[in-house]
């Protein structure tokens, strides 16, 4: 390309005087001419609308003469051809958010990076053919349901060793705990290291004890899980992560039962010890109603030196303060901690500075102490707690 169209100036000269399908043509020379012809093009579309000219005609139809302007409700199912109209079968396709079904348009991209997707059909159907979509790292599936056809149910067909999704880096899965525990059970990725879950529990289909037993697979390289579970919660569910000793972050989101315990000092006390190199930890009760106390925060400024960020929701009134504090010795004002985020902790009105004074800059000199989660005013009086224990 002669050297007239390094010079990015005069090139934005000539395409201002080229019509739209001439600087259409110009931006499929080459990426460096897309580049300055796209924005142009895009500068000179009077109405995105537009863009929806490209679908069929029998897909849905438009009225631009009336007032909102919104499409009609689609008349059929999208097909593949539909996105092949739409180009998306180019080549440098590399995010890909899609609700619908098109298995082939999406193993057309043979270079996409990133994908969402909500039908467990297409993600059964893209488990068998992964290998190609050789450079997926980031998956995100949601409505994940028990059904048969599942890829655990197909484990000795032919060709089972490539229908893994080996480049995952990060995977978010979400539906029912079967669901959930199938199709985790056919990823084979070597570099795994964040994992996202949120598994809904309900009186059709109760949660399984082993429904994240398949994070096990992940184990030498995850370094960031996140469980949520809505409905009945029970720590049993997630005793089988406890051996993931390469944890640096977990964050647990769940509704307490009413019939089995909640998370308690006790339960943090085996978090703490099992993963030593645990950087951040949140623990996040819906409902509200802690039964963490000062005594299980103790066990963590013991336990958990690399910590750097903190949220939780403890019980601080002044008749559950114990005896005995874990953390009180010198050893523990040797950590990383950075923040402390109290939630929506329950604690004895205007008791914010105790708490901070006592027991906070003892554990955890240098964090920044704050209440994401209470009414202003209550955020108020604990970042003042914060800047004053500092100074006392």
């Amino acid at each position: 390309m002669p050297d007239f169209w390094y010079i990015t100036e005069l090139v934005h000269m000539v395409v201002l005087y080229l019509s739209q399908s001439d600087q259409a043509s110009l931006a499929r020379v080459n990426r460096r001419l897309w580049a300055i012809a796209v924005t142009e093009i895009w500068s000179s579309v009077p109405d995105f609308r537009n863009f929806f000219l490209l679908l069929p005609t029998d897909l849905c139809i438009w009225d631009f003469r009336a007032e909102a302007n919104y499409p009609s409700i689609l008349l059929r199912p999208i097909r593949a051809s539909d996105f092949d109209r739409l180009i998306l079968y180019s080549q440098f396709t590399k995010t890909l958010y899609h609700k619908g079904s098109a298995r082939q348009a999406i193993l057309s991209q043979a270079s996409l990076r990133r994908l969402k997707i909500f039908s467990f059909d297409d993600v059964t159907a893209l488990a068998y053919t992964a290998k190609e979509l050789p450079w997926l790292t980031h998956f995100d599936v949601g409505r994940l349901h028990s059904a048969p056809g599942s890829p655990s149910t197909h484990e000795d067909d032919e060709g089972a060793s490539e229908r893994w999704f080996r480049s995952l880096v990060t995977l978010r899965a979400s539906g029912s705990p079967a669901g959930v525990h199938s199709f985790m059970e056919n990823i084979a990725s070597v570099g795994l290291a964040e994992i996202k879950m949120e598994i809904e529990v309900s009186w059709q289909e109760p949660m399984r004890t082993d429904a994240l037993l398949a994070v096990h697979a992940f184990k030498a390289t995850l370094v960031d899980l996140e469980v949520q579970i809505r409905g009945e919660f029970a720590w049993s569910y997630l005793e089988p992560i406890l051996h993931l000793d390469q944890l640096q972050k977990f964050s647990l989101i769940y509704t307490p039962s009413t019939i089995s315990p909640q998370v308690n000092d006790a339960q943090l006390l085996q978090m703490t010890r099992a993963w030593p190199r645990l950087a951040s930890l949140r623990v996040h009760d819906v409902y509200k109603t802690p039964t963490i106390t000062l005594q299980g925060l103790g066990y963590i400024a013991s336990n958990s030196r690399n910590l750097r960020s903190l949220f939780v929701t403890f019980d601080g009134t002044s008749q559950v303060d114990p005896s005995y504090l874990p953390g009180d010795d010198s050893s523990s004002a040797q950590n990383s901690m950075e923040l402390v985020d109290v939630l929506w902790s329950k604690y004895d009105p205007g008791d914010e500075l105790r708490i901070t004074t006592s027991f906070f800059r003892r554990w955890w000199p240098r964090a920044r102490i704050m209440a994401s989660d209470m009414p202003q005013e209550e955020a108020k009086r604990w970042k003042e707690a914060s800047a004053a224990s500092r100074t006392t």
